[in-house]
C-alpha cells in the first residue's frame, strides 16, 4: 500500500511540474532578443531576432558602449472563439500548447567599442532588426608612421 501511495504522489508531482514548465515565463525576458554583434573598420553591426514584433514599437537607445533595445512581443493564439456576445462555455477554445512567449522585453548590451548615436542605421526585415552603429573617432585604430632619423 505504501508503494502505491508513493507512485501516486510521484505522478502528482510530475503532473504539476509538467504544468508549471509548459507555461510561458512572465515578466521581462532576460536574454531576449538573441543577437549577433560584429565589427568592421568604421562601424559595429548588430542583428537581433525579433519575429512578430511591430518595428514601430521597438525602442533603441545608444550611449557610448551601452545599447538598449526594448519592446513588446504580442500575444498570439486565441482564448475565445467568435464574437464576444456569442461567447459561452461551449464556445471557449482551450489552448493545448503555448511555446511562444509574450510580454515586454528589454536587452542592455555592452558593446566592444564606443559608438556614436549619430547616423545609426536601423532596419527591420523578416523578423530581424539590423543596426549599423558608427564607431567613435577616438576608438578607431590609427596608422602611425615611424620616422627614420
Amino acid at each position: 500500500m505504501l508503494v502505491q501511495e508513493m507512485i501516486k504522489d510521484f505522478y502528482g508531482i510530475q503532473s504539476e511540474l509538467s504544468r508549471i514548465f509548459s507555461q510561458p515565463p512572465t515578466g521581462t525576458l532576460a536574454a531576449f532578443p538573441a543577437v549577433v554583434v560584429s565589427s568592421r573598420k568604421d562601424d559595429l553591426t548588430l542583428e537581433a531576432k525579433l519575429p512578430g514584433v511591430d518595428p514601430e514599437k521597438i525602442n533603441i537607445s545608444v550611449k557610448n558602449k551601452e545599447l538598449r533595445i526594448s519592446g513588446e512581443i504580442p500575444k498570439i493564439g486565441f482564448t475565445e472563439k467568435g464574437d464576444p456576445a456569442e461567447n459561452s462555455e461551449t464556445n471557449k477554445v482551450q489552448t493545448h500548447r503555448l511555446e511562444r512567449w509574450s510580454g515586454k522585453f528589454e536587452r542592455v548590451l555592452t558593446l566592444p567599442k564606443s559608438v556614436t548615436g549619430d547616423n545609426v542605421e536601423a532596419s527591420y526585415e523578416n523578423g530581424i532588426l539590423k543596426l549599423i552603429l558608427p564607431i567613435r573617432e577616438e576608438e578607431k585604430a590609427r596608422q602611425i608612421s615611424v620616422k627614420v632619423k
